[in-house]
């Protein structure tokens, strides 16, 4: 993954403490996160403008705020709307069509499950993550029981570690394309679908979490480690054969 990620937020937060204030509406994390993500559009030459994209991004939160008021709900969503920035970077900084996908997308029966902030303001978050995570742990044990004994020795739930990543979009932790991937499977092949890749995640990864678990080091790695390698595509005959197994039953339980 590319130098900038998520997880420079923390280290930006006190250089931007020592800079000027400015009269602003934004909390502290939005404003960091603005900033990377723009350097990142920048690093992928999605972006070409570092001042013109950052308002625009600014522009584009403000927007959805708006919009999520004028439909009754209060966005207390706490941390940033990493799907939004995502969407804004696919579209190269073009805030009024990041806009229409987003209100778009916020009607997909599936949203919810690839946009955290969204099931947040319709307030399914608790639902949506107990659902998905159930059925993560649920089948890690039975395909994968090494992993799932690793966590457990390690006193750490995997759906810990899936809702970072699922809160983060996966910034950090895939490149670019793959999280492109990721988005649009989700939404072509059912909420289901998620399930499983978080699965090919723990799959792909599995070595380094046996390794780590024994040197007690698993939380730190799988907060911070990226998935050298991982490629999507390459994992499609794994997906299949967990969907033969558990979709009937994963799909009959979100309905």
């Amino acid at each position: 993954m590319q130098t900038s990620s998520p997880r420079e937020i923390e280290s930006q937060k006190s250089s931007n403490e020592r800079s000027p204030k400015k009269k602003s509406l934004l909390r502290m994390e939005e404003s960091v996160a603005i900033d990377m993500l723009v350097r990142y559009g920048l690093s992928l030459r999605r972006l070409s403008s570092q001042d013109e994209c950052t308002e625009r991004l600014k522009k584009l939160l403000s927007i959805m705020k708006n919009h999520w008021s004028t439909k009754g709900h209060v966005m207390e969503y706490k941390g940033f709307d990493w799907l939004m920035g995502i969407l804004f970077l696919i579209f190269k900084g073009d805030e009024g069509r990041t806009f229409g996908v987003l209100k778009s997308l916020s009607t997909h029966e599936d949203a919810s499950f690839i946009w955290p902030s969204l099931a947040m303001v319709k307030e399914q978050a608790l639902h949506v993550d107990a659902k998905l995570f159930h059925w993560i742990e649920y089948i890690l044990e039975r395909e994968l029981p090494h992993v799932s004994a690793a966590f457990r020795i390690s006193g750490l739930p995997p759906s810990q570690i899936c809702q970072l990543w699922r809160q983060q979009c996966f910034l950090n932790f895939l490149n670019f394309q793959d999280i492109q991937l990721f988005i649009v499977m989700c939404l072509t092949m059912g909420h289901d679908f998620h399930v499983y890749f978080m699965l090919s995640l723990f799959r792909h990864s599995k070595r380094d979490i046996l390794q780590q678990s024994q040197e007690e080091n698993l939380l730190l790695t799988l907060r911070t480690m990226p998935f050298n390698g991982y490629q999507l595509h390459e994992h499609v005959d794994f997906f299949l054969e967990i969907q033969e197994k558990y979709s009937s039953d994963i799909l009959n339980d979100f309905l």
